[in-house]
């Protein structure tokens, strides 16, 4: 360890100014006698925390940290008009039958839709078989053929909704419940406003017009309360009138969507990752076959908003790796023991060559560095739940989301210092997170297969989800790990288990 130490600090001494800035919060850098306290670490990882989780739930960085409003986009009707100015466009990323540009049918994704699900036998074998739901809408039925899928959220969880006109802080979101049930709740919220889409354009005639459709992308973030009965839920958007136009009254209020509200899941789940597959290896082939090293993380969200400490699942390094060939994982990366409001799996795989690997101990200095990681994990945990910190990010987004953002906060963490440390190329990069919600339509014989999407990591690894099967109480899925600087292709199948 002192030699590790010592290198590492003589690598840091050598390295530019921004690439140390990109590699230490520069609050962290105090006197050399000066050691870093647990509340000073905890402060900082909050703040980075803070950063990643807007930008998964505002898609910038300084979401969290103020409300911003929306510009407004609004005109003085005249005669019957029908128009909703203040609009939801999308609710955690599915459009809403009120989403402008207007959609046909053939427009909607296969999440978009509600689904009537049952087990099956379908040649020998049992499989989940879904069908589209057309008539007894939950929701809205769109275009007199489909209904439009209905989320289940469970409550103290938190929402998502972007649209048009969010144009004041002090907006809030109205919950309603469906007869015969008589509740009714107005939530705080928080407000990010677009600023960037133009309030006008000229359009073909060469008039100038307001863009009120949504293009614009206000955002208004919600949390379910806790204590929120079990049922379906109208949603509107309530927004004080401060457009000076009288005659839209007090307040403007959205479109009407809907949101099921489920109580929190008792069940427990169980995360295993089968295999790993190398498709194409580095190029060039003829300097021989490349060794793989592969480290898995996970952390738990629990429903008091503390985090788990965080488990290390390591695998030995995997020698004369080749294009076409597997390796067989079958490692239980997650077991869950008690409640969780979420969980994060976080997979870093490094390629390097074999005589590298050894003379350089890649394998010692991976380990060093993921067991401090995980060490102070725990000092920084505890400094959080003191500060309170996970518990105010987490109102502003769902649970999945910022597990997601605690996992790209250690993946990043790490694989910077092994980028700048050790010979190693990063070919796998990913952080999978799920709230028990998720986990349990993934298991669940009552929903689809959801539909996936690629997505680029901070290490420009891009991830190509591809679903392999779903059986009641198990989903499996493989993610496709991409390099293109490097030329590499890897592979890793999950499955998910519900096992009570």
């Amino acid at each position: 360890m002192r030699e590790v130490m010592s290198c590492a600090v003589s690598s840091y001494d050598r390295l530019p100014k921004e690439e140390r800035k990109k590699l230490f919060d520069t609050s962290l850098a105090l006197g050399e006698d000066q050691p870093i306290d647990a509340d000073t670490l905890s402060t900082a990882v909050l703040q980075e925390l803070s950063r990643r989780t807007s930008l998964v739930i505002f898609n910038d960085p300084e979401g969290s940290e103020q409300e911003r409003p929306g510009q407004i986009r609004v005109y003085e009707p005249v005669g019957e008009d029908f128009f909703t100015q203040v609009r939801i466009c999308r609710i955690n990323d599915l459009r809403t039958a009120s989403y402008i540009p207007t959609l046909t049918p053939g427009d909607l994704l296969p999440d978009e839709v509600q689904h009537d699900c049952s087990s099956q036998i379908v040649d020998g074998a049992v499989q989940v078989v879904c069908q589209v739901r057309t008539d007894d809408c939950p929701g809205h039925r769109f275009n007199e053929e489909v209904c439009l899928r209905v989320l289940d959220i469970e409550a103290g969880n938190s929402v998502v909704l972007r649209g048009v006109n969010y144009f004041s802080t002090e907006a809030k979101v109205r919950l309603t419940s469906r007869p015969p049930a008589t509740v009714v709740r107005e939530v705080d919220a928080h407000v990010f406003g677009d600023i960037t889409t133009p309030v006008r354009e000229t359009n073909a005639n060469g008039d100038s017009v307001l863009i009120n459709d949504c293009r614009v992308d206000d955002r208004i973030t919600f949390r379910l309360p806790d204590d929120l009965p079990p049922a379906i839920y109208e949603i509107q958007v309530v927004v004080p009138n401060i457009t000076g136009i009288a005659s839209l009254g007090p307040s403007m209020i959205s479109n009407t969507e809907f949101i099921n509200v489920l109580p929190a899941s008792t069940a427990r789940f169980e995360i295993t990752a089968e295999r790993l597959g190398c498709r194409k290896e580095s190029s060039p082939t003829w300097a021989g076959s490349d060794e793989v090293g592969l480290t898995f993380l996970t952390i738990a969200l629990f429903p008091d908003l503390t985090m788990s400490e965080a488990v290390t699942n390591k695998f030995p390094i995997f020698g004369d790796v080749d294009s076409a060939e597997n390796r067989t994982l079958n490692r239980v990366l997650f077991e869950q023991q008690q409640p969780i409001a979420a969980i994060v799996v976080t997979a870093l795989g490094h390629e390097v060559d074999g005589q590298d690997a050894y003379d350089n101990m890649i394998t010692d200095w991976k380990d060093i560095f993921v067991d401090l990681v995980k060490d102070q994990w725990k000092y920084i945990t505890a400094g959080l739940s003191a500060a309170g910190g996970i518990a105010a990010i987490a109102k502003l987004g769902p649970y999945a989301w910022i597990a997601i953002g605690i996992g790209a906060l250690v993946t990043a963490g790490i694989d910077l210092i092994i980028a700048l440390w050790a010979p190693a190329d990063l070919i796998i990069e990913d952080s999978l997170g799920y709230s028990t919600g998720d986990l349990t339509a993934l298991t669940s014989e009552n929903y689809p297969a959801p539909s996936t999407s690629s997505y680029v990591t901070a290490g420009k690894i891009t991830v190509n989800p591809q679903f392999v099967d779903k059986i009641p109480l198990q989903y499996r899925v493989r993610h496709d790990y991409v390099d293109h600087d490097e030329d590499t292709r890897y592979d890793i199948t999950y499955r998910i288990n519900r096992v009570a």
